[in-house]
């Protein structure tokens, strides 16, 4: 948010950090990355994680560019937050992106001394804790 807030004064554009990383990967350092590879990074948000994702359909590069624009203009900034992977392997990243928001704010729980009886984070209980969600994930998805 604090990001945002900066980006957005400079800039008058959203700053959201799957949508930044398309930039540095097609303007910063350009490589030959494919679309698929692109649209996967900037999936991978999952600061609003669905019941429920699907594959958006999505194969023409230019047009893949014009939605990363529409994140950056977009006045409500929620397009970058609902960005949808067109592959399987970019819903995959998103999912992985949810937990470890998951186990970084268990860890920041852990470190502003909340009452030890709603979460214990350490290695070996986060490291269950993500085996729980990918075995949940899996099986239920």
């Amino acid at each position: 948010k604090y990001l945002h807030k900066l980006y957005n004064e400079q800039t008058h554009r959203n700053f959201n950090h799957n949508i930044q990383s398309v930039r540095i990967l097609t303007d910063l350092f350009p490589n030959n990355v494919s679309l698929q590879v692109l649209d996967g990074v900037a999936g991978h948000n999952g600061e609003e994680p669905e019941e429920e994702l699907v594959p958006a359909i999505r194969t023409d590069y230019n047009k893949f560019i014009e939605e990363i624009e529409e994140c950056y203009t977009d006045p409500e900034n929620k397009k970058a937050r609902r960005f949808r992977a067109s592959t399987l392997e970019g819903l995959v990243v998103r999912y992985a992106d949810v937990i470890a928001y998951i186990i970084s704010d268990r860890l920041d729980y852990m470190k502003i001394k909340g009452p030890q009886m709603f979460v214990t984070a350490n290695r070996k209980v986060n490291s269950a804790a993500m085996s729980r969600y990918e075995v949940d994930i899996i099986e239920n998805r």
